[in-house]
């Protein structure tokens, strides 16, 4: 385990400075990311002006649940989405797979964590306020095992996306190209913005048992705000780690029946 942290942050410095190389360039793309946080709070505080509850939810429940979601978002992008949907790929196109196949490490680590992008995680600075803002004005008292039960949640939500976003970067061994489904699963993360209780009939089912994107926000804030419900956490635990062994199987089926580029 200490050998992989330390290889991830050998990782960041690398790409921190390639990315500060061009200033400009990272400085503007700092503002952007977090000008795209603060439209995604106005748009709640807006849906607020013209209504007190939002399916139960109020705006102090809606604003933890943006920052979780902005959290997990964040936490992602500065890891293993980008490497695993467009990064990959190309290294497949290219024929530049098999030269990472030599390096002594896990391939599908290597995989997923080879460019460490802390243009994302500098740009998080605005989420450490959001969480400051929100425990000053809103959670001047809450229950420390919630926030424990909070955490727990929101591990399972990240390691169910990366369990999901390995199916389908598999797809990149035997397809020319691979980011369509990189761009499906920017869709489904979007979705985890808003409260899973919005959507109602086959759509609620859908989205808390059979595609459970519950998991990304919609439980981690229910935890903290002391909303429990133990049948429907133990049920996300198993399909987590259901979907952790389905994600390692097709990857190595993949890795198995991968045709490198001098063959």
């Amino acid at each position: 385990m200490k050998k992989y942290l330390k290889i991830i942050w050998i990782f960041s410095k690398v790409n921190l400075q390639n990315q500060m190389a061009y200033r400009p360039s990272f400085f503007l793309a700092v503002l952007g990311k977090a000008t795209r946080m603060l439209i995604l709070i106005l748009l709640f505080r807006v849906i607020y002006f013209n209504t007190p509850l939002l399916a139960g939810w109020e705006y102090k429940d809606v604003f933890l649940l943006a920052i979780t979601y902005l959290t997990v978002e964040s936490t992602i992008l500065t890891t293993f989405h980008r490497n695993l949907s467009y990064y990959l790929p190309d290294l497949l196109k290219k024929g530049d797979f098999d030269f990472l196949l030599t390096k002594p490490l896990n391939p599908l680590f290597y995989s997923s964590f080879r460019i460490i992008d802390l243009m994302d995680l500098t740009s998080s600075s605005l989420v450490i306020f959001l969480w400051y803002y929100y425990f000053t004005h809103y959670a001047s008292a809450f229950s420390f095992l919630s926030f424990i039960l909070y955490l727990i949640l929101l591990g399972f939500g990240l390691i169910f996306l990366f369990s999901l976003l390995v199916i389908f970067a598999s797809s990149a061994f035997w397809t020319i190209n691979a980011t369509g489904l990189g761009r499906f699963f920017e869709d489904i993360i979007r979705t985890g913005r808003f409260p899973t209780d919005v959507f109602k009939g086959a759509f609620s089912f859908l989205f808390l048992y059979v595609f459970p994107i519950a998991t990304i926000a919609t439980v981690p804030s229910k935890a903290f705000l002391g909303t429990t419900n133990w049948p429907y956490y133990v049920y996300l635990v198993v399909f987590t780690f259901i979907l952790t062994l389905i994600s390692k199987k097709v990857w190595n089926y993949a890795l198995k029946h991968y045709s490198s580029a001098s063959s």
